[in-house]
């Protein structure tokens, strides 16, 4: 799964590069470019999707696949497994992920733990930020759908961090 999740990846990229520089030459405007941006975006709405949803042979899911992982036993990953490989219908399965979804957010919240997403890395100033925070952001970004709204969502969050970062910085310059 991850192999797919990383072909994906730097075939949605390669697509987005090359419509980019086809669109250099082009006015901003221009219908080509419009078409060429929502295809990048269909892309990637697809490629989120079939990631999430991939389900070919869930007895090779890779620990790190599976959202909460690091919150499960060893018998719990197991049994995920188990009965993903055991559904027969996309909707029986994204129902069981939606429980399981649920589930390790409600565990991560009583433990006061981080819960990342497969997919996601660090998050720009996250050690200034509370467990619930970070997971409240990553929860969000994962809702994301199009990608001018993540790059939005993105900004806001680097603003509101590096706002955060002075003021913690002049506490602590009045602290000496």
């Amino acid at each position: 799964m991850r192999q797919v999740l990383t072909i994906s990846v730097v075939t949605a990229l390669a697509f987005g590069l090359a419509a980019t520089a086809g669109d250099a030459g082009q006015h901003k405007g221009g219908t080509a470019s419009g078409d060429r941006m929502q295809q990048v975006e269909q892309q990637r709405d697809q490629d989120r999707s079939h990631s999430r949803l991939e389900t070919r042979d869930q007895a090779k899911l890779h620990d790190n696949d599976i959202y909460g992982h690091e919150l499960m036993t060893r018998q719990e990953l197991n049994q995920y497994r188990q009965k993903m490989q055991e559904m027969h219908t996309a909707k029986a399965r994204e129902q069981f992920q939606m429980q399981h979804e649920e589930k390790m957010r409600e565990r991560a919240l009583q433990q006061n733990k981080d819960i990342v997403p497969p997919g996601q890395g660090p998050i720009y100033r996250g050690e200034l930020m509370s467990v619930q925070e970070r997971n409240a952001y990553r929860e969000q970004l994962r809702n994301i759908q199009s990608e001018e709204e993540r790059s939005r969502f993105l900004a806001r969050h680097r603003e509101k961090m590096n706002k955060r970062a002075e003021a913690v910085n002049n506490e602590t310059e009045e602290a000496e």
